[in-house]
């Protein structure tokens, strides 16, 4: 007869095969984290508020999430409310539960650190796993649209969880139009990002819309790309920015079979 931890270490075994036993966390097991920066100008202060506002819509409205499981720290964001956040989320979150991050602002590398802007010290990438340790979701998926956040999935990357970086680790370091392609995603109809038809939405079919609307805003102003999102779920450490088709035969021991799994109460009609 197996053990309970066989059967558990069997069905997340298959869970992750391919997809096959994709399901969806109930919208009130649903945990959100939204940070938003520090703009360092009226005009980017205002602007992350509009997307900040445009993904707390998507998540209670459309996907159903109660509002305060829905947690966005009070203006000017700092270190200590980052920390007080996530700690909050993982006092009440349970092991079956999901819970997102999202990150909005600027960042940068500097030759040593990569750090997120906030009121204060930043936090750099010696911070977030530790914060995010306490966290025991089965379900976690990070992304940081920031700029120069592709420094952080490396860090970060770790078996169960999702990271999605705005940008590759290397030179990218401009201002990102991710975080805004993700929210015109959010705005559009559900059935836009169901590839399969399956009348369903995962993760793996989210995440390339979204690089795609990136995509088109370079190409609408005739500007050659100057961020490359990634995605990494297999704890490699190491993004992909487009994921394998389901069925390719190593698509099992690439990034995108967890994100398959990841299924999101957002029906396409």
């Amino acid at each position: 007869m197996l053990r309970g931890s066989q059967l558990s270490t069997i069905a997340l075994a298959l869970a992750l095969l391919g997809g096959g036993l994709a399901s969806a966390a109930r919208a009130e097991d649903r945990w959100v984290v939204i940070l938003v920066g520090i703009g360092g100008e009226p005009e980017y202060d205002k602007k992350y508020q509009e997307v900040a506002a445009a993904w707390q819509m998507w998540f209670q409205d459309e996907l159903k999430i109660p509002a305060e499981q829905i947690i966005q720290p009070p203006s000017p964001l700092t270190s200590a409310a980052i920390e007080e956040a996530i700690a909050d989320v993982a006092a009440k979150a349970t092991a079956n539960d999901s819970f997102w991050l999202l990150t909005l602002g600027h960042g940068d590398h500097d030759g040593r650190h990569a750090r997120f802007h906030v009121s204060g010290r930043d936090p750099t990438e010696a911070d977030w796993p530790r914060w995010l340790a306490e966290v025991k979701c089965r379900e976690q998926v990070l992304w940081l649209t920031h700029s120069s956040s592709g420094w952080l999935l490396k860090p970060l990357s770790k078996p169960g969880r999702v990271i999605i970086t705005a940008t590759e680790a290397a030179e990218e370091v401009n201002e990102t139009e991710f975080p805004y392609a993700l929210a015109q995603v959010m705005k559009s109809p559900a059935k836009e990002c169901d590839a399969d038809g399956d009348g369903r939405v995962s993760l793996a079919e989210l995440f390339p819309r979204a690089v795609a609307k990136t995509n088109e805003r370079f190409a609408a102003d005739k500007r050659l790309p100057t961020e490359h999102a990634q995605l990494d779920d297999n704890g490699d450490g190491r993004g992909s920015e487009e994921l394998p088709k389901p069925d390719d035969k190593e698509a099992a021991a690439k990034d995108g079979a967890l994100a398959r799994t990841i299924i999101l109460p957002w029906t396409a009609k």
